[in-house]
């Protein structure tokens, strides 16, 4: 692409996004999440079958709904920086004279100076992440795309970033000031907004390794391509596991939230160990929806240790658990109990009569190594075989892999 000319003169909407765990437009709040969730789709779109897009299929129209927010990086020379592009609000962070050419590696301060330790510490094998920084009273989250020049390697990166300011009185929205705000002296690194607080009280080793896995574990949740919801999955399964343990030992967990700054929630209890794990600031939206499949997973028998996969095997994954959630929800509103799917075939099968394996084997077909069998529990809690089950080959090859056996 012919960046001055591409990059002046794009103008457009944000494309339409598709719902799953990490990323929707439907859910997503205010500039921020429109803005880095459009270059993601964006991003994505461009692949097209292939590892990384290519650096010349970037297109005005595509840029458009995140242009300002925006930097365009070289990064084909080791240890250097260098701007193709910059939008505007993007300056604003940069705080410094920046035009096409210039290395971000000179400058030695502020949000450029914090950026390029991030990129220096992901180089050369740079991949799709999102991150956060916080200096002063301004807080910017963002997120960099890797481009490739023939399809070898990263030699270019998309970042694009936005930025809110804190004051005495809360938190304003994301915005750009009139004027660029001086970086501040002791810049933090960037990293993902996870918990991170300091323990005033003693806990127990049980809750403290569990709280110490979680963090660990929410701090992978950084990577937002194939290996993400593996990775978030993981993470949730861990903040069960502090609750798990603070169900155990409820005086500790208490200390352990007034040391966070934490507000217990009676109506929503998983919500702190979430911001235990994922971190105060986190967003509110993503809190909610994880909030809501753990309390799924809890109601369904499921521990800690399974939640991965009773997440993998749920569909639609979070969002199912969403759904399940209101859908409960509504049923408690309305009076109305939940409707059994086996209500009507109940009284059917308790008046088959229990079989013998030996006996049912007998009427498998010749060579069908693999059967599905139905059976019943009986008032003793065992299980009494009843037949085989009739499924085609394709209904028995999905069900299979709904399974997971150890």
């Amino acid at each position: 692409m012919d960046d001055k000319d591409q990059w002046e003169s794009s103008e457009g909407a944000a494309p339409a996004g598709e719902e799953d765990d990490f990323f929707t437009y439907k859910d997503a709040v205010g500039e921020e999440r429109r803005l880095h969730l459009a270059a993601f789709e964006f991003w994505r779109s461009l692949r097209a079958g292939r590892d990384l897009p290519l650096f010349r299929d970037l297109t005005a129209e595509g840029l458009s709904p995140f242009k300002a927010n925006c930097l365009l990086l070289d990064v084909s020379n080791p240890g250097e920086y260098r701007v193709r592009a910059i939008g505007e609000r993007f300056a604003v962070l940069i705080d410094h004279p920046v035009s096409k050419g210039h290395d971000l590696s000179e400058i030695g301060d502020g949000f450029a100076h914090e950026l390029v330790q991030l990129l220096s510490a992901e180089s050369p094998a740079f991949r799709a992440a999102e991150f956060e920084f916080t200096e002063d009273r301004v807080e910017s989250r963002g997120i960099m795309l890797p481009l490739s020049l023939d399809g070898d390697g990263v030699q270019f990166l998309m970042v694009v970033a936005t930025f809110r300011r804190h004051s005495t009185e809360g938190l304003a929205e994301f915005h750009t000031p009139a004027t660029p705000t001086p970086a501040a002296e002791a810049p933090v690194a960037v990293s993902m907004p996870v918990a991170d607080f300091r323990l005033e009280a003693a806990l127990p080793p049980a809750l403290a390794a569990a709280v110490g896995e979680g963090v660990a574990a929410a701090k992978k949740v950084v990577r937002m391509d194939e290996g993400g919801r593996e990775s978030l999955y993981a993470a949730l399964g861990r903040a069960l596991a502090i609750y798990e343990q603070a169900d155990s030992d409820p005086a500790s967990f208490e200390a352990l939230l007034g040391d966070a700054g934490i507000k217990a929630q009676a109506r929503a209890p998983f919500t702190p160990v979430l911001k235990l794990v994922f971190g105060k600031g986190y967003d509110k939206t993503r809190l909610t929806e994880y909030a809501a499949a753990l309390a799924h997973a809890v109601k369904n028998g499921v521990r800690s240790e399974d939640l991965p996969d009773f997440l993998m095997k749920m569909p639609g994954g979070i969002k199912g658990c969403v759904r399940e959630e209101r859908s409960t929800r509504r049923r408690k509103r309305s009076g109305r109990t939940a409707r059994d799917p086996l209500s009507g075939i109940r009284s059917m099968v308790a008046a088959m009569p229990a079989r013998r394996l030996k006996d049912i084997a007998a009427e498998a077909a010749p060579g069908d190594d693999i059967c599905l069998l139905l059976a019943r529990r009986n008032d003793d809690g065992e299980l009494e075989p009843l037949g085989l089950a009739k499924a085609d080959p394709s209904q028995l090859t999905a069900i299979l892999r709904r399974q997971t056996f150890t």
